[in-house]
């Protein structure tokens, strides 16, 4: 079980364009609203994880999960967001590698209102090729169905199914370090064309155990999204999105000051993200502190 709550302090929340223009009908409207909002956000989680060895000598098992996040708005109460998650899967490992297949739920609130319900089925194929190279192989599909909201009037819009295609190296570089590099295709359909894409991905992420149960997780990615068609009331240009996120997080075990507080772990992290797009509308950064306390414990 994991319970965790933390602070996210975002410079652009709202995502509002680097240019403090939008679009409409190709044509540039310098914004009086909506501008760059930084806004500070009170966060907590909730984990429950079970599994359950099926007995056999290749070590099978079957697994169950129930998952919660909660993000409270300071000033931007519209994007105050709740996501209450389930799966569950088995586990299959033999000399061939390990192949995991798992079903899930998904049920978003956007502003204390249902936003959106989906579930998603995947699996995972994971082999060692070496004793510190291993190679692993993603497929997915996914259901979103989204709800009519005050805040989201054109939700529905978004309704659609998703697949997702990946696959990725990790190599391990030291007894204390870990490299993963992995290239994802993802499309992404819709009843409107123009919130319809295709995405391309690369990521490569670096774990670092520092000793003492410290560590640091540095990630980066790259991705490009092609949109189907355009959205006649913002441009008659197709929309092409370039974007970048950098990421790194630093644990540290609260056991090191004091030994009663064994499983309480706090995280600091900093995130980089910056949209590239074709219309101006799309184009912006961002940048996020995030800090938590994290309770994990067995049963």
């Amino acid at each position: 079980m994991l319970l965790g709550s933390g602070m996210d302090y975002d410079e652009n929340r709202n995502a509002a364009p680097a240019t403090g223009r939008r679009l409409f009908l190709d044509t540039p409207i310098t914004l009086f609203t909506g501008t760059r909002q930084n806004d500070v956000s009170a966060v907590m989680m909730a984990n429950i994880d079970a599994d359950y060895d099926l007995g056999f000598q290749a070590g099978h098992k079957v697994f169950a999960g129930l998952s919660y996040y909660r993000s409270e708005q300071t000033d931007m109460s519209n994007l105050n967001l709740q996501v209450y998650g389930a799966d569950m899967g088995v586990k299959l490992k033999g000399g061939w590698g390990e192949f995991t297949p798992s079903f899930g739920v998904t049920h978003l609130l956007l502003a204390q209102t249902t936003y959106m319900r989906g579930h998603e089925v995947k699996g995972r194929f994971e082999r060692k090729l070496s004793k510190a190279l291993g190679a692993y192989f993603d497929l997915g599909y996914s259901r979103s169905e989204f709800n009519r909201t005050q805040i989201v009037p054109a939700g529905p819009q978004r309704t659609g199914d998703k697949f997702n295609v990946g696959a990725g190296l990790t190599m391990g570089l030291s007894p204390t370090r870990k490299l993963t590099l992995s290239y994802d295709h993802g499309r992404t359909g819709s009843l409107e064309p123009y919130n319809s894409f295709d995405r391309e991905a690369m990521t490569l992420g670096h774990t670092w155990l520092l000793g003492k149960g410290m560590f640091l997780l540095t990630s980066g990615t790259w991705s490009f999204d092609f949109y189907d068609d355009a959205e006649r009331v913002i441009s008659r240009n197709v929309r092409r999105d370039e974007t970048i996120r950098a990421r790194a997080t630093y644990g540290l075990p609260m056991s090191l000051f004091w030994k009663p507080l064994k499983g309480f772990t706090w995280t600091a992290s900093y995130e980089y993200f910056r949209s590239l797009s074709n219309l101006e509308s799309y184009s912006y950064t961002n940048n996020k502190i995030s800090t938590m306390m994290t309770y994990k414990w067995d049963l």
